[in-house]
């Protein structure tokens, strides 16, 4: 008999644990949410970076140059830098990474060699992994 209400004491608490860890992690993964306004989805869409990184990826460092330099892609990274980074989302790494950001995709058409055009867009990929994270 105390065996058994050993092990179902033990059982009961193992449950209770669990669940404990459930809603905790269930928590964690509500968190905080990830940062986003307009001029950051826009830079991020399939018009702005990813044209950038696909051209990269697909056809190599001068048609990213070419991507980069588009008026459409300017113009979403003009906007992006105007808009700055909106005050719920504000803090001393993320303002460091929009200014890293846009200096790195500004310099990206007028890289002088493939080598730097891929060292830019590492730069700026890195910034816009610290803008987008919680």
């Amino acid at each position: 008999m105390v065996t058994r209400n050993f092990y179902f004491c033990a059982l009961l608490t193992l449950v209770l644990l669990g669940c404990d860890a459930a809603s905790s992690q269930k928590a964690r993964m509500q968190g905080t949410p990830a940062p986003n306004w307009p001029a950051l989805s826009a830079l991020n869409s399939e018009s702005g970076m990813m044209s950038v990184g696909m051209a990269l990826q697909m056809q190599g460092p001068a048609a990213a140059k070419q991507a980069a330099a588009a008026p459409e892609f300017k113009k979403l990274l003009d906007d992006f830098d105007k808009a700055g980074v909106p005050s719920q989302f504000a803090n001393a790494a993320r303002q460091s990474a929009h200014k890293e950001l846009v200096e790195s995709l500004r310099k990206l058409p007028d890289a002088a060699s493939d080598d730097e055009v891929k060292s830019l867009w590492e730069k700026a990929r890195a910034s816009m992994q610290t803008l987008t994270t919680p």
